[in-house]
């Protein structure tokens, strides 16, 4: 094959940037010095718009589920764990402690802690998520 000298090529290179006649992404990388391709912005935006997307889904996901139980104040603390685990089948773990009891600090969406009255068995806090 037969081909052109080098400084024909590169003419023929730079009338076809002048252009906007790229073949590849590659080609308007190597060509393009002095910022970001368009393909590259659009791509983070899509990436950015994705993520908040995503946070916004979760938000809303999160503050459908129950995550406290009121009506519980006041009742035995085992019918309230009753209560929770039929009203929200994703709660694996509930636990009745005595008020003032110590708790694990880490923050787990499928445990819930139902504080009571030593005495009476009954809940004196609002049971949350946790």
């Amino acid at each position: 094959m037969c081909q052109k000298p080098e400084n024909e090529q590169q003419e023929n290179d730079l009338v076809d940037v002048e252009l906007g006649k790229f073949t590849s992404i590659d080609e308007s990388f190597r060509y393009k010095k002095e910022g970001m391709s368009t393909y590259c912005k659009v791509l983070i935006f899509v990436a950015l718009l994705m993520l908040v997307l995503g946070s916004v889904l979760l938000a809303v996901t999160m503050s459908k589920d129950h995550n406290e139980w009121p009506e519980c104040l006041g009742m035995d603390g085992d019918e309230c764990c009753d209560l929770i685990t039929k009203q929200s089948p994703d709660i694996t773990k509930c636990y009745v402690l005595t008020e003032g009891s110590y708790t694990i600090k880490n923050y787990d969406l499928s445990r819930v802690w139902v504080f009571v009255e030593e005495s009476t068995n009954m809940v004196t806090e609002i049971p949350g998520r946790g």
